[in-house]
């Protein structure tokens, strides 16, 4: 008797069985949809946060003059840059030096008051 038969009849003593319908685990309908939703409100969230810190609080104060119907806004409010200080300069010269006048009270110490730069030098 060699291997062969031995595996033979090894096999012979399995029977083969009826093979039934492949049965698919169902998925819950819709589980993917909660969060995702919250995925995309987080976001949201997040976006609209941002968005105001940068531009809500930057946004100056404007006030309206009703008799000239033109927007004042507060020097130093102003953002400038080079170009813009200078057309200011070339258009309109009290604007312009009331423009640097703010900015400088922003860079620069005061020279005013109790704790000024100047009453420290005086008195020594």
């Amino acid at each position: 008797m060699g291997k062969d038969d031995e595996l033979e009849r090894y096999l012979s003593e399995f029977r083969p069985r009826a093979v039934r319908p492949l049965e698919l685990p169902r998925r819950a309908a819709r589980t993917w949809i909660i969060p995702r939703a919250v995925a995309a409100v987080v976001l949201v969230c997040a976006g609209v946060g941002l968005w105001y810190a940068r531009h809500g609080s930057s946004t100056p104060s404007l006030s309206v003059n009703p008799a000239t119907d033109v927007i004042d806004t507060p020097a130093a409010m102003v953002r400038t840059n080079p170009f813009s200080l200078t057309k200011l300069a070339l258009e309109d010269e009290q604007r312009f030096e009331a423009q640097l006048d703010a900015e400088s009270r922003q860079v620069l110490p005061s020279f005013q008051g109790n704790q000024s730069s100047l009453r420290a030098f005086a008195k020594e």
